[in-house]
């Protein structure tokens, strides 16, 4: 009974108090906005987490209603290039995945692995990795069927990632050791040795990768140029979630003595893009090559844009602002959250929208669809 209750405080909730007519009057003004994808939970509970879209002043919940009084966490979804989403669905006692084209919602099965997130090609193919031969292999859907490309027997194949150039990459793990291995639709073959991967392939639009590595304790930067693999930082920090901008600059976050900044690196030298004394992380490229993250401490966290040179806090806000993600038409959405009282916030260079409120949800993953 109480998981049933969570699951309608759930659904109410998104659906009492959603900026419709302010948001109907933005694609009035602007009506090339994209959709929005995110995920809402009850905060500080364990109840299920749906999966919501905003399209033009309206808000649908994707989430499976057939679960019942069942816990069932929607997660990590991904727009594809055509517009169709995909995302992971958890309830006990296994992960599926799903695929929503506009009208219905496909299920694909299992996968492996709830850390690495499915990877769309730019020509509507779903690359993911899921449990079979007694161990993992990576997977290929072309929106009919589906693929087992590796076939591997008791052979680790994880973290499959598409390139810029249609080829397709995942990590081999094996007792003789861990490599890169690339498929270019026909066969597959050993690019480079690397270390075990913390994460998931980060792809740049010119063909590379960047990733992160565990080195004893160290968390590094590594990046593979198509021949060789490259660690960029090797120090005493703890350097992560990398991100490529469009014109081929690398940012990530590094933890130095224990603050974190926000380091970017354009192929020759690196800034610290950040240099204050609160914690700096989540960093994201937009199209036109700004970027923003989220910055302050517990107390309170901004969202802020960089754009070479000035920072610019586009918040400035009593809320806890968290998961920025900016569209292709460069608007920035974040999750904006005071009390119990949650927010969905857009800026568009110039002015600050509200497109959805909750009293009762908390808001995290946003995604803009292409």
């Amino acid at each position: 009974m109480l998981k049933f209750t969570l699951r309608l405080a759930l659904i109410m909730g998104a659906l009492m108090l959603i900026a419709v007519s302010a948001t109907r009057l933005l694609h009035i003004i602007y009506p090339t906005i994209p959709r929005l994808a995110w995920v809402a939970n009850l905060p500080n509970s364990v109840g299920s987490v749906d999966l919501y879209i905003w399209d033009a002043g309206v808000v649908t919940n994707l989430s499976d209603d057939d679960a019942g009084d069942q816990l069932r966490v929607d997660h990590s979804p991904l727009w594809a290039a055509d517009g169709r989403l995909a995302w992971f669905s958890s309830m006990s006692p296994e992960t599926t995945l799903r695929v929503w084209d506009g009208v219905s919602v496909v299920d694909l099965g299992t996968v492996y692995s709830l850390d690495v997130p499915p990877s769309w090609s730019a020509d509507g193919r779903l690359a993911w990795s899921a449990w079979a031969n007694y161990s993992p292999d990576v997977m290929v859907w072309d929106g009919r069927e589906t693929t087992n490309i590796t076939q591997s027997r008791m052979v680790s194949e994880v973290s499959p990632v598409w390139l810029s150039d249609g080829r397709l990459a995942w990590t081999n793990l094996q007792q003789t050791g861990v490599t890169l291995e690339i498929w270019d639709g026909v066969e597959e073959h050993a690019a480079a040795e690397m270390q075990y991967i913390y994460g998931r392939f980060i792809p740049s639009a010119d063909g590379r990768l960047a990733w992160v590595v565990n080195n004893f304790g160290e968390l590094d930067i590594v990046l593979w140029n198509g021949l060789d693999v490259i660690t960029l930082t090797e120090n005493s920090d703890l350097d992560n979630s990398p991100v490529w901008s469009a014109d081929g600059r690398l940012a990530w976050v590094s933890v130095i003595g224990g603050n974190a900044e926000i380091i970017v690196w354009d192929g020759e030298n690196r800034i610290n893009a950040s240099q204050n004394l609160v914690m700096d992380d989540t960093p994201v490229w937009s199209a036109d090559g700004r970027l923003a993250w989220v910055s302050g401490t517990n107390l309170g966290r901004e969202i802020v844009v960089w754009d070479g040179a000035i920072t610019l806090n586009v918040s400035q806000s009593r809320d806890y602002e968290s998961s920025p993600a900016w569209a292709a038409n460069n608007w920035l959405a974040w999750s904006a959250q005071y009390g119990n009282t949650s927010r969905l916030m857009i800026w568009d260079g110039r002015r600050t929208f509200e497109i959805v409120r909750s009293e009762n949800l908390t808001f995290g993953q946003l995604r803009w669809s292409p």
